[in-house]
């Protein structure tokens, strides 16, 4: 194979090993918490994590500009303008970084005050929000210094620095309760250490593939940063809305129906957020090559590799959420205990949208690397809104319970996703305003399928282990696979597909 089909090997076959590794660590870590910390306290670690998401508005938007326009440069082979990019960009990010430390710090003060916190768990929640947020700074920081990788399509060495940063995450979490009484604030101490970890990776992966790129201070460009901010004023106006729309239900459910719930919530969520790390990982290798075509001008590369994309993510996640849906009660029996069984109704209603909005993830790709990121950015901000205001609604004058919360998710983004993306890039590439929705199409009907055979089967064989869970899963995948390949996939997609190297960045 050549270079460039080598590589894109490498980081499809790396991203699927990164994120089995994740999916046995979120199996382990999240019951290994409960059983150590209990139902209320650990609702806070998710918690804390999604509070300090927040942080990511500004953060996302530079991050994303940046490594559009480093990737052109390099991809123009402008090293003079690489070097200005990148370091207009660091210290860009610096800046923000002690301006967030600072938000960060008023933040953990008064959290306990706003919060549903259970009394004697109000320093544990301050340290712990401390932490996390000074280890999300470290990883931010360390995301500059790792663009190089995504600019040189390198994500295989990525997946070995997060490799690391989770072994390092559960070695000194279990090392840490081995030695000390199990509190709070630790895994807050941990997650910090183990981002320091990650930080370490990243500077030496910089080194690696981009030793032409120096921090130098007087490389920084004021024009540039102009450009940057004006690329990413928008797209942390679209953050602000997606982050409405998926790390606001926590903190309405922890606000509204208290700290048990927000516990019992918060581990549900485990598996939904597990589907979409699977589909961000997929989805981000498209976006080197996406924004390699735009640098050399190939909107018809980029026109044939969106359409197929959404295709392939649509019949590629409706395998995992189908089984999610079909599963979801034995998967929690087995998973948390018999006490979460009861909950297998707000899985399902977290997991099933998904597909819809989870299939569109290639095309947010190609409204940054075409920088039409303005008006996507103004419907995520209204449909956050709503979808905040729905929530509140429904969690308290409706009779569902915490199930409300994520109903009200579920049908605002995809009520986004499933009409004005699609048409919306349909309208930047020039296309036919329905030309996506057909692939999104094949993953619902995909994913009901898996959920119908999986239920079905689920009734007949009962498992009532891991053991029985595979069973079951492993006889659906065999079945969807095959019926998938037969009927949903043609000759031109499996064309595209040995053709994907070819689109890459070589170095």
């Amino acid at each position: 194979m050549s270079t460039a089909k080598r590589r894109f090997v490498a980081n499809v076959s790396t991203n699927v090993l990164y994120l089995a590794l994740t999916a046995l660590f979120g199996l382990w870590y999240t019951p290994y918490l409960l059983q150590h910390l209990g139902v209320a306290a650990y609702g806070f670690v998710p918690l804390a994590a999604s509070i300090t998401s927040y942080m990511s508005i500004l953060t996302t938007g530079l991050n994303s500009a940046i490594g559009r326009f480093l990737t052109i440069d390099l991809v123009k082979g402008d090293r003079k303008a690489a070097n200005r990019t990148f370091n207009t960009a660091l210290f860009g990010a610096a800046s923000l970084l002690v301006i967030l430390l600072c938000v960060l710090a008023v933040t953990a003060t008064i959290a306990p005050s706003v919060l549903n916190v259970p009394q004697g768990l109000e320093t544990d929640v301050r340290w712990l929000l401390l932490f996390v947020g000074v280890a999300f700074l470290v990883v931010v920081l360390g995301s500059c210094f790792a663009v190089p990788s995504f600019s040189y399509n390198r994500f295989d060495l990525q997946n070995w620095v997060k490799s690391v940063r989770l072994f390092a995450l559960a070695g000194l979490t279990v090392g840490v309760f081995a030695i000390l009484r199990p509190q709070l604030w630790q895994i807050g101490a941990t997650t910090l250490a183990a981002a320091l970890v990650s930080l370490g990776g990243d500077l030496i992966l910089w080194r690696k593939l981009a030793p032409e790129l120096t921090v130098r201070l007087r490389d920084r460009d004021r024009s540039q940063f102009r450009d940057l901010m004006s690329m990413s004023s928008w797209v942390v106006v679209n953050q602000v809305g997606t982050l409405l729309f998926v790390n606001i239900d926590l903190i309405v459910v922890n606000m509204i129906f208290g700290a048990e719930m927000g516990g019992r919530y918060g581990s549900v969520l485990q598996l939904p957020i597990l589907m979409r790390s699977l589909a961000t990982a997929i989805s981000v290798v498209l976006a080197p090559i996406v924004i390699a075509r735009y640098a050399k001008n190939d909107m018809a590369g980029i026109v044939r590799v969106s359409c197929k994309a959404v295709k392939f993510m649509g019949l590629g996640m409706a395998l995992p959420i189908g089984l999610l849906c079909g599963l979801a009660r034995p998967i929690l029996t087995v998973w948390l205990g018999s006490s979460f069984q009861d909950l297998d109704l707000l899985l399902i209603i977290l997991s099933a949208h998904l597909i819809v909005n989870l299939a569109v993830l290639p095309l947010f790709q190609v409204q940054v690397s075409t920088n039409r990121v303005r008006w996507p950015g103004i419907a995520s901000l209204v449909m956050g809104v709503l979808n905040l205001g729905l929530a509140v609604a429904w969690a308290k004058w409706g009779s569902w319970g915490a199930v409300s919360v994520a109903a009200a998710g579920a049908v605002v983004l995809t009520a986004k996703n499933a009409v004005f993306t699609p048409l919306y890039n349909a309208y930047i590439l020039r296309l036919r305003w329905w030309t996506f929705l057909p692939s999104m199409l094949a993953g619902v009907i995909g994913t009901a399928a898996v959920a119908l055979a999986a239920y079905g089967l689920a009734h007949l064989l009962v498992p009532h282990n891991w053991l029985g869970l595979m069973g079951v899963s492993a006889v659906v995948t065999m079945g969807y696979g095959l019926g998938a390949y037969v009927l949903a996939i043609d000759h031109s997609d499996r064309q595209l597909v040995k053709s994907l190297g070819t689109f890459g960045l070589k170095v």
